[in-house]
């Protein structure tokens, strides 16, 4: 079954754009006006909470070290931050040529690269 699945409706919610959440239309859309009349149906945030984690694949652990598991949470807020620091450096609201600016540049494209599972070389 699908993860994001409206059972009232028996379809399939989507998200595109700048929609904020998962919804699915009611009806037949109306070619003139180009809406649907009879609105749409949004997914309930609390049966989202209610989903399975989703499994996400991580490196082996090394010997040593103990796996660590975090809350779906602190996923987000991980995920959210390196995407303000990726934009930061990008607007140059960093100083990358002070050293504080340099290793915050330098976390960003290690961590880039450890998710990615690529080698960015430098020339």
């Amino acid at each position: 079954m699908a993860e994001h699945f409206c059972n009232e409706h028996q379809t399939v919610f989507f998200k595109r754009g700048n929609m904020r959440g998962y919804a699915h239309p009611l009806g037949e859309k109306d070619e003139s006006t180009g809406k649907y009349p009879e609105g749409w149906c949004n997914e309930d945030a609390e049966e989202v909470g209610k989903l399975p984690a989703q499994k996400t694949a991580s490196p082996p652990l090394q010997e040593g070290e103990e796996a660590v598991f975090k809350s779906k949470n602190q996923q987000i807020a991980e995920h959210v931050w390196w995407k303000e620091l990726g934009m930061m450096l990008r607007a140059k609201d960093i100083d990358v040529t002070k050293p504080a600016g340099k290793g915050m540049r330098t976390a960003y494209y290690a961590q880039m690269m450890s998710v990615l599972d690529i080698k960015i070389e430098n020339k």
